[in-house]
């Protein structure tokens, strides 16, 4: 990329939002301040990414008043009904409302995973994906599919949640 920062309008029936391409994560949530600004927002990240990039993401959302981190663990075996029911209980436990947001970091497993559990929670909270992986660029963060595994197969349990 050149280094500049675009935005693209994914527009559908019934939906419309920005994809903000190019920007470094810091200045993408700053696009959205709006959305975050809430009761208190949910952060899933990938563990991986945590790992290696906590001390930055902590920077970018320190200047929230409230916000929650739940890491998300590598491999499609993770993306499950199972983990998304304790996902939904622990977003309970940290108390997100109906006001709520949800912020995904990391890969299609992660943009995924707390997509539906953004689609599930209180009927549905808006749902911001930071893809750090080319495929949930294009996949997992525009379209609205969200979804987790069965043991009868890949994405089975799935709903449309645009971004």
């Amino acid at each position: 990329m050149d280094g500049m920062v675009r935005r693209l309008r994914v527009s559908g029936s019934g939906f419309a939002y920005d994809a903000v391409i190019g920007a470094p994560a810091r200045e993408a949530i700053a696009e959205v301040r709006e959305l975050l600004i809430r009761d208190v927002f949910a952060v899933f990240v990938d563990e991986r990414v945590y790992s290696l990039h906590g001390e930055y993401m902590d920077g970018i959302f320190a200047g929230f008043e409230k916000y929650e981190t739940c890491l998300v663990p590598q491999g499609e075996e993770h993306k499950s009904y199972a983990r998304a029911e304790w996902a939904l209980n622990w977003m309970l436990e940290k108390g997100l409302s109906r006001r709520s947001a949800v912020v995904a970091v990391g890969g299609g497993v992660t943009g995924d995973f707390a997509g539906f559990v953004a689609a599930l929670y209180m009927r549905g909270v808006p749902v911001i994906h930071l893809p750090t992986t080319l495929l949930a660029m294009v996949d997992s963060s525009i379209g609205g599919k969200v979804a987790v595994n069965l043991a009868a197969g890949k994405n089975i349990a799935g709903a449309f949640h645009q971004p």
